[in-house]
């Protein structure tokens, strides 16, 4: 069972600049594998209509991450 529930926004750790995903649920058509063969991974559609499958591990919730912090780093106090 993946740790992300169905219509999640996330990104991947590995690559973080490869855009946004969501994940899909595990009877969604696009989804070829069931969720008892594929433990602790998601399958994710990514903004490029591209399906993955994807260790939870390499995954993040995408609101974890402001951008707009990340781009300006962080304020001088």
């Amino acid at each position: 069972m993946s740790k992300f529930e169905a219509g999640d926004r996330v990104r991947s750790d590995n690559n973080p600049e490869g855009g946004t995903g969501t994940v899909l649920a595990w009877d969604d058509p696009r989804c070829l594998f069931s969720e008892e063969e594929w433990a602790g991974h998601s399958a994710i559609a990514w903004e490029d209509d591209s399906v993955t499958i994807v260790a939870d591990g390499a995954l993040s919730l995408d609101t974890d991450v402001d951008w707009d912090v990340e781009v300006e780093g962080p304020e001088d106090a």
